[in-house]
């Protein structure tokens, strides 16, 4: 697990508020699809 900055909504009403969150370290399903998404954003083919 790793923290990442983010936003939260802390109550109705008030702006979003920076929050630390902790993530879970990325497997191979989710370094594959950030792969595929690159590469089609560059226009790739695949």
């Amino acid at each position: 697990m790793f923290p990442v900055n983010a936003h939260a909504d802390t109550s109705p009403g008030e702006p979003l508020a920076t929050a630390t969150v902790e993530c879970r370290d990325p497997g191979p399903h989710e370094v594959a699809q950030s792969v595929i998404r690159l590469l089609t954003r560059r226009g790739a083919m695949l």
